[in-house]
């Protein structure tokens, strides 16, 4: 309740530090995100038909009983949604219901990257265009308000997992990467991130204990309701193995794999993947370079870009929280603003063949394209932990390792 009120305080603070002229871009921007994503309400997805909609109206019908049968492959939480919005909007359209609650939170990721970016530049344009560069990101846009996908839901758990890290909150950290997991197992994509600040005692290991009484907490109303708790702790391994191709068009390394071998590489590419996330710590924990501000956004954006490119069994979507938080990398490092220009465009080109049934790019070619920025990133963080080392390679090489005098 102390940190909800804080949050409110601080927030009134801000809103009266806004000019006036900063004051009507902002309502004007909100309210242009908001019409675009109106203009897109009509769209139904073959997910909608096929899936949600059968789900929201078996919410309607049965109301809290339909938690005791496994009405959706969906964690809980965001059935809850649709449950609270057919009670208080019984008479909503279905296709509005199912895209609302990932509507709504569009704007409250695009505050909490407003936030953070603050800490960074605390006077200044960049936090408003940073929100706008949220609202407006072709696949924010396309993800909740044309597809009524819930990405942004676990996503804004995340940004704001990391709001909290850069603000030595780690309870406050760990309380919404519980919350993130909650809504989506995806959220594990931060895990690895999430290590390293163990490691290196920026997260104390009790507040990482909030995470699974977060996730326990979530699933209660559905225990109370019938459902068996079984059921409810295996939810993740059944969206596993719903789909067993070694990549669901994403652009990530097995796009360059036939789909012929998918039960031979599956196994491989689990090690292989947990051995790149294993170098990822293996190096963060070595280092003996102070953590920056910076040098957190740089493992948080390589977080959530490596284990979506190097694990099997990925979707189209999983890059969404490397989509937003490369945005927020950019506002920190702006001499790598093409790097989310890379990232967003890889995913609004992956989204292409589901959505529009068009392939404008190849995945093979999109995912060389992301390798590329991956070892960009890698490099740029590598600069940033072995600082000695880069003013070696800057120096040139030393000449008594080459034999000299």
């Amino acid at each position: 309740m102390k940190s909800l009120r804080s949050f409110f305080q601080s927030t009134k603070a801000r809103l009266k530090n806004l000019s006036l002229a900063n004051t009507l871009i902002i309502v004007a921007g909100v309210f242009l995100a908001l019409f675009l994503r109106y203009a897109l309400r009509s769209y139904a997805s073959d997910d909608f038909t096929g899936l949600m909609n059968g789900w929201y109206q078996a919410i309607k019908n049965q109301g809290f009983a339909s938690f005791r049968t496994g009405v959706s492959n969906y964690n809980p939480p965001y059935l809850y949604c649709l449950y609270i919005i057919s009670v208080l909007f019984p008479g909503l359209y279905n296709l509005t219901a199912v895209k609302l609650p990932s509507i709504l939170c569009d704007f409250l990721c695009a505050w909490f990257v407003y936030r953070t970016v603050r800490l960074k530049v605390p006077s200044g344009p960049a936090p408003m265009f940073a929100l706008f560069a949220v609202l407006f990101a072709p696949t924010v846009v396309l993800n909740s308000a044309f597809w009524g996908q819930i990405d942004v839901l676990f996503t804004t758990g995340l940004v704001a997992c990391v709001y909290y890290t850069l603000k030595e909150k780690s309870w406050l950290a760990c309380l919404w990467f519980g919350i993130a997991i909650s809504f989506k197992f995806q959220a594990l994509f931060l895990a690895p991130f999430l290590l390293v600040m163990l490691f290196k005692r920026k997260i104390q290991w009790r507040a990482l204990l909030i995470v699974p009484a977060v996730y326990l907490l979530s699933i209660l109303p559905t225990l109370i309701a019938g459902r068996p708790l079984v059921d409810l702790l295996t939810i993740f391994s059944g969206q596993v193995d719903l789909y067993t191709t070694l990549t669901n068009n994403v652009a990530n390394m097995y796009a360059w794999f036939p789909k012929s071998f998918s039960d031979q590489l599956y196994l491989a590419g689990l090690v292989f993947g947990t051995s790149v996330c294993f170098l990822y710590l293996v190096v963060a924990y070595q280092s003996r370079a102070p953590l920056t501000d910076g040098a957190i956004v740089q493992l948080v954006l390589l977080s959530v870009l490596i284990l979506p490119f190097f694990l099997p069994r990925m979707h189209d979507r999983y890059f969404y929280p490397a989509d937003v938080l490369s945005i927020l990398y950019a506002f920190f490092f702006p001499d790598y603003f093409f790097v989310p220009l890379a990232i967003v465009l890889v995913s609004f080109f992956s989204y292409e063949p589901y959505l529009f049934k068009n392939e404008v790019v190849p995945l093979s070619i999109l995912a060389i394209v992301l390798l590329g920025i991956i070892f960009i990133l890698a490099r740029t963080m590598m600069l940033t932990l072995y600082p000695r080392a880069g003013k070696r390679e800057a120096d040139g090489p030393d000449p008594k390792a080459e034999g000299g005098v």
